[in-house]
């Protein structure tokens, strides 16, 4: 079956590993099984951990540097030759082990941490703009829409928009929408909440304020832009939490502030940079909470 593994780098001096064990113990998360590889400066260390989310919330908070893998965790017989008889299979099925671990387990209803599902939909995503340029609209914007106000919204539905689209105010709300834009998306301000929406555009897409929240509404997509440019998708702000993909297949993504959140999403874009402390990647599941199918987070 596949586990989330949770991976952590230390800094080779005393009492660093002892300094995480310290910071899952306070936060109630029991480990399962460590490996602990080293070199000069540096080790890497691989759990597998009762609760993946509230570890690496933990460690985060503490600033040390954690991430998340899929691996498989596999029963071996108890007799001699068990391993061997696996690691044949895998060698004949023309698979390399990249490094592997072992822990003993007693009984049944063991709990392994986070299990993912292992049918997996393939990566890279491939979005394309005709699939959603597609009509009839709800709504159409011949010349570009711009809103200049706090605690403004619009009507849910699909939307088409000849031109950029620009939102200047803080606690704008939209939700249950797909917006189709030829030119740019702006969104300035802060409290966005955009709930169940999906942004397609030629151009690129900024996002600049804190304490924002999106959610995808339609094939898992947040954000796509088309831009070639190195910020064709930027979030400039602390604290944003979004659900779903962001997708900059021409250009470059920028993640700038501090407690950047994507849960159940990817990151897919020629370059891709964050900048800031706290932040939490997670693996994708179907655009909501339930279940876990998507697992492969691109970077």
């Amino acid at each position: 079956m596949a586990v989330t593994q949770v991976s952590v780098f230390l800094e080779n001096r005393p009492g660093s590993l002892n300094e995480v064990l310290s910071i899952l113990g306070e936060a109630g998360v029991n480990i399962r099984a460590l490996s602990l590889a080293d070199t000069a400066r540096y080790g890497i260390l691989r759990m597998m951990v009762s609760d993946v989310k509230k570890a690496v919330r933990a460690l985060v908070s503490a600033n040390i540097a954690a991430s998340t893998t899929p691996v498989f965790a596999v029963e071996v017989p108890d007799r001699p030759g068990g391993l061997a008889k696996i690691l044949g299979a895998c060698a004949a099925a023309g698979l390399n082990i990249e490094y592997l671990y072992a822990f003993v387990s007693n009984g049944s209803n063991n709990d392994y941490g986070d299990i993912i599902e292992d049918q997996v939909r393939p990566y890279p995503v491939d979005y394309a703009w005709e699939q959603f340029d597609v009509g009839p609209w709800d709504y159409e914007h011949p010349s570009g829409l711009t809103i200049n106000a706090s605690g403004a919204t619009l009507e849910s539905g699909r939307r088409r928009i000849s031109g950029n689209l620009r939102v200047n105010g803080s606690d704008f709300h939209l939700q249950d929408a797909l917006i189709v834009c030829t030119g740019a998306i702006d969104f300035n301000g802060s409290n966005v909440a955009l709930d169940r929406v999906t942004l397609v555009a030629q151009g690129a897409i900024t996002f600049n304020g804190s304490t924002e929240r999106f959610s995808c509404y339609q094939d898992d997509l947040f954000a796509f832009s088309l831009s070639g440019r190195a910020t064709a998708l930027k979030v400039n702000g602390s604290d944003s939490d979004t659900r779903g993909i962001l997708f900059a297949p021409n250009g470059g993504m920028v993640y700038n502030g501090s407690a950047q959140e994507v849960h159940h999403g990817g990151l897919v874009a020629l370059t891709i940079d964050v900048n800031g402390s706290g932040s939490i990647f997670e693996g994708m599941g179907e655009g909501s909470d339930e279940g876990f199918k998507q697992v492969k987070l691109i970077r």
